[in-house]
């Protein structure tokens, strides 16, 4: 068990109503940020038992890496600007070091930054060579005492201004970079290696054998990357469509030898050793492991599913910037099917963000829960599969990945309903999660226009179909449309009801009960009789004036958002025609909600509000969280708060138990809390130095009656 808080201590009966007076309405139910996901690594390299890897703002990481199944942190450097690379020689590592990318407070950075690593637990500042303020290298190597670096852009004060120098820096003294070489190529981009004598940058080569003379000998137009890695003669490129191998052999004119078939598009970055190649795919979330023992003909033969920002390979293993879960170490001894080896989480360090908040980018449409997992629709990277029964340390399981953009997902039993929409969407997919590191596909049943909101009742499916515009050809959606998911390998469907749903108004929201279906259609909230899945009948709407944006229901209420209104609560002992009972004026964007007993959970775009439906005479908000990122769905897994924050990711948060009211009475004490069921009481008589023990009589229904003799004693909410 939990224990929460330890808030409350009643005093001797003459003294109860003084010393207890205000407590019930000075009392709120807090969510408490527990952890973000997902993290934001953003490069990574390896050397001997330690990875160095880059926070997109919270500098360098060492992790300890010599047992891959249980890497552990143990160091970092707080570096002053964003870190573009990293590499390592020996006992020396060299950060290329850029400045915050904002004209609204851009940060200086240090530029070249050399540190010393004999001990990777303490790495310590050596020297570090800047141009000046606003230096954003971009790009580094390293290559025997030399530095080379591509300076990209600088803030010159008013504004950005391009940059592009190509540096050398002699860097034989660590503790004093020097410039010893350079000159301006143009406007180029992607990755630098050298060897030979020869810098590769962009379509450029460059003579680099005389570092105070280095000049550019041959364009190899066929050589634009995004990044490239040489290992031996060979050099490995990464380009926007796939990897491309080159011979080295006459350094000068490289000769193209093969390319990988279509790996995939939006290529981020690659590693190379012996016959392998690793390619990191930035849109399509995942690692492609290339053989490349004829590099006539590379071909894949294995993979990983993540959001990877960049990939080194030493020994057997691979070690991934991965977004989605930190730093990942994969076992490539069987590249086939290369089973995560270790796998650790990083969080900014205080002062940098949210304290143990994993900061990251991807976007969260919608969330489903089955215990303590997660099923989470994330838009261009599709379905991730979430552990979350520690709420502190959400673990990515598994994914899958979607031709659309998953929005909608539900979940029942071992099957997960998920909704894909836009340009190749999928409609409906159903997927066999009774493995969840490996989402199975089953069947799918294509939708006229853009598949959104998804609820599963038995074997049959019932989920939103809005407009859906190709250019400036509007493709009308069906509205409501019921699937039979009897046979998951070919669902069928049923009936529809026609009603026009834009995404232009937001994202169309179902909720069903019974045998109605409830769907926030902005003009309106439509109530559709479903007692007949084959021939759906509107039975009633209701209409508030505003734009509905979403809506939760129970047994006996339905909570509707309306962007200009706040909130409604409607009255369903009739089901088929609501009433308005209560409002309550919260407003904003992208409402998400869920109905637990008697308490509604509201994302509105800013924060996530609990709020008591206990009286609808006296609708409250009992607590809630204020958040800079933009929420825009919520959920439950037992006592945790799932919130999709947007482009932020997955967000879980608890709530605290805490005393509605405490009340004497007849030579007894009267208290009720809210809190999760199970809660129970606990006492002690010294704070100092407590023993608690369980106080009996607590209740699921949140109240119980303690005789006065416990006064003069502490008491706490444990939760369960």
């Amino acid at each position: 068990m939990k224990s929460i808080r330890a808030d409350l201590w009643l005093m001797p009966a003459c003294l109860l109503g003084i010393a207890l007076g205000g407590v019930a309405a000075g009392s709120d139910l807090q969510p408490i940020l527990k952890s973000h996901w997902p993290g934001s690594l953003t490069k990574v390299a390896v050397s001997g038992d330690h990875a160095y890897v880059a926070l997109k703002e919270g500098g360098l990481r060492v992790i300890d890496v010599s047992d891959p199944a249980q890497p552990e942190e143990a160091g970092g450097y707080p570096a002053s600007g964003s870190i573009s690379e990293i590499v390592v020689v020996g006992d020396r590592l060299f950060l290329g070091e850029g400045q915050r990318q904002s004209a609204d407070d851009p940060g200086p950075g240090d530029g070249l930054v050399v540190l010393d690593i004999s001990d990777p637990s303490v790495p310590t500042f050596l020297g570090n060579y800047s141009p000046g303020a606003g230096v954003a290298i971009s790009t580094l190597a390293i290559a025997g005492t030399h530095a080379y670096a591509v300076i990209s852009k600088q803030y010159d004060g008013a504004g950005w201004v391009s940059g592009g120098d190509f540096v050398i820096l002699d860097v034989s003294d660590p503790t004093r970079p020097t410039r010893v070489g350079g000159f301006n190529p143009g406007n180029v981009g992607g990755s630098l290696a050298v060897s030979g004598g020869q810098a590769y940058l962009d379509d450029l080569i460059i003579d680099v054998s005389d570092p105070t003379n280095p000049h550019v000998v041959e364009g190899a137009e066929g050589m634009r990357q995004v990044d490239i890695a040489v290992s031996g003669n060979r050099a490995y490129v990464a380009k926007s469509i796939g990897a491309w191998v080159y011979d080295l052999s006459n350094p000068t004119a490289p000769a193209l030898l093969g390319q990988a078939g279509d790996p995939g598009y939006d290529t981020i970055s690659i590693a190379a050793q012996g016959d392998m190649a690793f390619l990191a795919k930035y849109s399509s979330s995942s690692l492609a492991i290339l053989d490349v023992s004829d590099p006539t003909s590379p071909r894949r033969i294995g993979g990983y599913f993540g959001f990877i920002r960049d990939v080194a390979v030493s020994g057997d293993h691979v070690f991934l910037a991965d977004r989605d879960n930190g730093l990942v170490i994969l076992d490539v001894s069987r590249p086939a099917t290369p089973p995560q080896a270790g796998r650790l989480r990083l969080h900014e360090p205080e002062g940098g963000g949210t304290p143990g908040v994993l900061a990251g980018t991807k976007a969260v449409f919608d969330i489903a829960s089955n215990g303590s997992t997660a099923y989470v629709a994330a838009g261009t990277s599709g379905l991730h599969v979430v552990d979350v029964s520690n709420p502190t340390r959400p673990v990515r399981l598994g994914g899958y990945e979607t031709a659309g953009k998953a929005v909608g997902v539900a979940v029942e039993g071992d099957r997960i309903y998920l909704t894909s929409q836009g340009e190749g969407g999928d409609g409906l997919l159903i997927l066999d999660v009774a493995n969840p590191t490996e989402p199975r596909f089953l069947g799918s049943h294509g939708t006229a226009g853009d598949a959104d909101d998804v609820v599963v009742r038995g074997q049959l499916v019932f989920l939103t179909d809005a407009n859906r515009y190709s250019g400036s050809q509007k493709i009308a959606g069906e509205g409501l449309v019921v699937v039979d998911v009897s046979d998951p390998t070919n669902p069928r469907r049923v009936g529809s009801l026609e009603m026009s749903l834009s995404r232009a108004d937001g994202p169309s929201s179902l909720a069903v009960v019974g045998d109605h279906a409830y769907v926030a259609a902005c003009s309106a909230l439509r109530v559709v009789d479903i007692s007949d899945p084959a021939a759906p009948v509107e039975v009633d709407s209701f209409e508030p004036g505003g734009c509905v944006m979403g809506v939760a229901v129970s047994e006996r209420h339905a909570l509707v958002a309306d962007w200009q209104e706040g909130l409604h609560l409607l009255d369903l002992a009739d089901p088929a025609h609501p009433v308005r009972i209560a409002g309550y004026g919260l407003r904003g964007w992208w409402f998400g909600m869920v109905i637990e007993g008697s308490t509604g959970y509201v994302s509105n775009g800013s924060g996530i509000w609990l709020l008591d439906l206990a009286n609808p005479d006296d609708l409250r908000a009992m607590g809630g969280y204020s958040a800079e990122w933009v929420s825009t769905c919520v959920n439950l897994a037992g006592s945790k708060v799932l919130v999709g924050a947007g482009d932020e990711g997955l967000v879980v948060m608890e709530t605290r138990p805490f005393f509605r009211s405490i009340m004497a009475e007849n030579g007894n004490l009267h208290l009720s809390w809210e809190g999760a069921p199970g809660t129970q009481i606990e006492s002690t008589t010294n704070f100092a130095d407590p023993v608690w023990e369980t106080v009996d009589g607590a209740s699921e229904a949140g109240s119980c009656v303690l005789p006065a003799a416990l006064t003069g004693r502490f008491f706490r909410l444990v939760e369960p």
